[in-house]
Parts: structure tokens; C-alpha cells; sequence
């Protein structure tokens, strides 16, 4: 199995595979569903400064993604989820049928249909809500350690640049929903979820930039998530873990220099 090191937790787990092959996840990887409100920022003896609307921001993320159970995620589930962003990522989600997955994992339609009854358009929906989840569990467990605005700022901005850069996932993520608000296609479910989590993570990233002394930050916002999306754009990173801490030192750096600038002119 190819492997790199999972952007939210440091652990070898499922890449995207060499030109060629076939990507197809270890089903025993499947990575434990935690409870985030365990794990919020700010909570009780955390000695955190954070304001109360960045807290609240956290709370209403953790609460939305909460919506979806993910306790009953079975590995074979997993690997077919994942299994399908793989293969989106390469092909393109809409080119992705039900037999081209079969034929990846190597299992008949009916083994498919039997985890996924509603078919592909099922498995669409839960696979955006799964990388959903998984970003927003790597953010927000990340935030725990977080008790300073400032803290919060270089984390988000490290954990983004991480995850955009080590799961090919992430580019197609922002494409399908960059595509569905112009052009739409989603399910409505699909649509709902994704559109749920954006506003959160939106929301998350004003509060923080308003403590930090930026009374307007819509534009900021904006831009900050614009150069972190384009991660692989203005990146040259070479697969190797190790190399991303640089990459991340770069981008707080730069993210840094437009905080600043927002800060001087209040937007």
C-alpha cells in the first residue's frame, strides 16, 4: 500500500497512488471517530483567551458535523469511500461509476450496493461529508492546544496548508463545490453538508481575524482562503513529510504579511 503521513495526525495512512496504479486503501487503516466537543478549544481550565464568539464558532462547527454518525463506519465502508476520492481525483468525480469502483477494489457491484443502497449518489453524498468531517476533526482537535488568538491564527493556517498539500482530496473537494454553486449538480444532501461546512469553517476564521484586531475581515477571509486552496499552485512539495514543515513555515508567513496589511487599513 502506498503511504504518507496523515495530515491530521502525523500517521502513515492511505496516498493517492503513482500514475498508472491503483489506488485502493487498506480497510483495517480505518482511523478511530472521536468525540470533538471533548477536545474544544477553550473549555473549562484551558486558560484560553480566545473570545467567546471564536469559541461559539468552534461549538457550531463541532455541532454540525455532529449531524452525521460516523460510529457505525465499518473499514469496507471506509475503503470504498476513500477508494472513490481516490479515483475522483484523477478522473473527475462526475466519471466515477459504480463498476469503475468495483473494478478498483477489486469486488462485484452487488458487495458495493449491499454497504451503499442508494448507489452512487449515495456514495457521493457520504464521501464529501466524510472528507468534511475529517477536516473538520483535524481542525478543531488541532485548535484544543490553542489559547491565544495568535495561536489559533498559525494553526489554522498550518493545518490548512498541510491538509491541501498531503490529500489529493482536498483540491477535489473545493472543486466540486466551487462547481455546484455555478453550475450545480450535487445532490441536495450533498449540497446542504458541504455548503454547512464552509459557512462554519468561514465563520471560525472571521472570529479569530476579529480578535486579532480586524473590525471588517470579509475580504481577508476571502484571500487567506484563496492562497491556502491554491496551496499546490505556489507550493513545490516533493511527497516528503518532512518537507512540510517548511512549506508550512512559508505560509504563515505570508498569511501573516496580508494579517498585518489588514490590520493597518481595518479590512
Amino acid at each position: 500500500m502506498v503511504t504518507q503521513v496523515h495530515a491530521e495526525n502525523g500517521r502513515a495512512g492511505p496516498a493517492a497512488a503513482a500514475p498508472g496504479a491503483t489506488w485502493v486503501p487498506d480497510p483495517s487503516s480505518a482511523p478511530a471517530v472521536i468525540d470533538l466537543r471533548a477536545s474544544l478549544p477553550g473549555g473549562p481550565g484551558a486558560g484560553s483567551t480566545l473570545s467567546t464568539a471564536v469559541q461559539e464558532a468552534c461549538q457550531r462547527w463541532d455541532a454540525h458535523t455532529s449531524r452525521t454518525d460516523w460510529t457505525d463506519l465499518s473499514p469496507m465502508k471506509l475503503a470504498i469511500l476513500e477508494t472513490f476520492l481516490g479515483l475522483a481525483a484523477r478522473h473527475g468525480w462526475s466519471s466515477v461509476t459504480m463498476r469503475m469502483l468495483g473494478q478498483a477494489m477489486s469486488v462485484k457491484a452487488p458487495s458495493l450496493y449491499a454497504h451503499f443502497p442508494g448507489g452512487r449518489r449515495e456514495v457521493v453524498i457520504q464521501s464529501l461529508s466524510w472528507s468534511a468531517h475529517r477536516f473538520a476533526r483535524a481542525v478543531l482537535s488541532s485548535l484544543a492546544g490553542a489559547t491565544t488568538a495568535d495561536d489559533a491564527w498559525e494553526t489554522l493556517v498550518r493545518i490548512h496548508l498541510r491538509r491541501q498539500l498531503a490529500l489529493p482530496e482536498s483540491d477535489l473537494w473545493d472543486l466540486i463545490v466551487a462547481t455546484d454553486a455555478q453550475v450545480g449538480g450535487l445532490p441536495d444532501a450533498a449540497r446542504a453538508t458541504a455548503q454547512g461546512h464552509v459557512a462554519c469553517y468561514e465563520d471560525l476564521l472571521t472570529a479569530v481575524v476579529v480578535q486579532l484586531g480586524v473590525p471588517d475581515p470579509s475580504s481577508l477571509v476571502r484571500l487567506v482562503l484563496t492562497l491556502l486552496e491554491g496551496a499546490g499552485r505556489w507550493n513545490d512539495w516533493s511527497g516528503a513529510p518532512e518537507d512540510l514543515k517548511h512549506l508550512e513555515d512559508r505560509a504563515v508567513a505570508v498569511c501573516g504579511w496580508v494579517l498585518a496589511q489588514a490590520r493597518s487599513n481595518g479590512h
